[in-house]
């Protein structure tokens, strides 16, 4: 395609009309790229950005999808500090507390920063009321899933931790506290 011809073909489809368009004019042919020449390159790389999908743009879905993943890496990497140095304090105390901290932090699913981070790209997106709806459903499952993990680590670690100090001393505990285990943590599945 030539410079000729792209110009007559935005006069035809009108681009020379609006605003930033006649972009087209000023680039030379860009032939030697097959990619670019087989669609028209430039409008076609234009029409790209003017198309709508559920009411918004490809660049505002683009920066939405950003937006997502960067606060994915920043919410896991924010967890992997905390976990650090909660775990060195759990070193240098005698509490058990901060052990059952660093336990529960370590058991957040990536699954679940991912479900955060795309509700952080969706805040940036215009929604109709229905898929605003799709998006706190699909937002509050995980975190009610994520809830049941922690509330069952805590169990989990507490009992252990328990179990440890129990053994020495009177083994015959350790059955019940097995069964109390499944009790605790199906009273926490249930509230979840």
């Amino acid at each position: 395609i030539t410079i000729k011809q792209a110009r007559s073909e935005e006069k035809q489809i009108g681009l020379n009309n609006r605003p930033g368009h006649g972009i087209i004019r000023a680039l030379p042919p860009l032939t030697g790229i097959p990619f670019l020449a087989r669609r028209g390159h430039v409008r076609y790389w234009m029409d790209i950005t003017e198309k709508v999908l559920l009411g918004n743009t490809v660049p505002e879905w683009a920066v939405a999808v950003g937006v997502a993943l960067l606060a994915v890496i920043v919410l896991r990497s924010v967890q992997g500090v905390i976990r650090g140095r909660i775990a060195r304090l759990a070193e240098r105390t005698d509490t058990r507390w901060d052990d059952h901290v660093v336990h529960v932090i370590s058991s957040t699913r990536l699954l679940f920063w991912l479900v955060v981070g795309g509700w952080f790209g969706a805040q940036l997106l215009d929604l109709t009321d229905s898929a605003q709806r799709w998006v706190r459903i699909v937002f509050v499952i995980p975190l009610l899933f994520q809830a049941g993990l922690w509330g069952g680590a805590l169990v989990n670690s507490v009992l252990d931790d328990y179990r440890k100090r129990k053994q020495e001393e009177n083994p015959e505990d350790l059955t019940t506290l097995g069964l109390i285990g499944l009790a605790v943590r199906i009273v926490v599945w249930s509230v979840v």
